[in-house]
């Protein structure tokens, strides 16, 4: 029986372990579990390009559906990881039966800071792809802009806006 290689992070992370793992030769199961719903996808260009319209979705993937099947590598996406069984070399997934692993990769990033004025039209935090559809959408219709934050991600994001 083959080993089996469980990689909890669908992000640039993630990604580049699988992949680098079949470029050495390792020829174990790869599943790669991430808590988004999209094909993976490169996260800096989401304050800038992205944001700005000027690059399509397809260009920031970081693995597409048909690559991940040329590499052997297993997409679980939609899939929150919510505990480990170390022990036993079990991942806990919500809502799934416990998958078991002889070698787990942890390349979760980080998680942003909730919003102090809660989940409320026209505020937003710039994570993930859809972060920025519906930011991109609210700033297409124009208005004002205020930003909390000016790390990386809120001084790109003012610039683009």
């Amino acid at each position: 029986m083959s080993p089996v290689t469980a990689i909890v992070g669908s992000s640039i992370g993630g990604v580049r372990t699988a992949q680098s793992l079949r470029l050495e030769g390792y020829e174990g199961e790869i599943i790669l579990v991430g808590e988004e719903t999209e094909l993976p996808y490169d996260k800096p260009p989401l304050s800038k390009s992205v944001l700005a319209g000027t690059a399509g979705e397809a260009s920031i993937r970081l693995l597409t559906q048909e690559q991940a099947e040329t590499d052997g590598i297993r997409l679980l996406l939609g899939q929150r990881a919510v505990g480990l069984d170390v022990a036993e070399n079990r991942l806990e997934i919500e809502g799934q039966d416990p998958l078991h692993y002889d070698h787990l990769v942890v390349a979760t990033g980080a998680a942003p800071r909730p919003s102090p004025w809660g989940q409320r039209p026209g505020i937003h935090v710039l994570r993930t792809l859809e972060d920025a559809r519906k930011l991109r959408e609210d700033l297409l219709r124009g208005g004002d802009l205020a930003v909390i934050g000016a790390g990386f991600i809120g001084a790109e994001a003012a610039a683009t806006a």
